[in-house]
């Protein structure tokens, strides 16, 4: 299965903005939703997991698990293009 992507946050969002950058650079595909229209969904998953609530929040398909992270922090999104390449490798 390849990784794919989908991003929650608002277009005015510069975080956003910064990952969805990242996640084209590193030929992950993605979609882009409204974070306010999955306000629900996104709070149940932030409690859940215990993760910070910033935007954007991001759910990754890697296998039969989602993962879900928070942010644009360099450690969770290198960590995503380690994963990124590691399916490519596997493939």
């Amino acid at each position: 299965m390849s990784l794919r992507a989908v991003v929650y946050g608002r277009p005015t969002c510069v975080a956003c903005r910064h990952v969805k950058r990242f996640l084209t650079k590193a030929e992950i595909m993605f979609t882009e939703q409204d974070a306010d229209s999955h306000r629900d969904f996104i709070m149940a998953k932030v409690k859940e997991l215990d993760l910070d609530e910033s935007l954007p929040f991001v759910e990754v398909h890697a296998d039969e698990q989602p993962h879900y992270m928070t942010g644009n922090r360099s450690g969770d999104l290198e960590a995503l293009a380690f994963l990124a390449k590691d399916q490519e490798v596997a493939s």
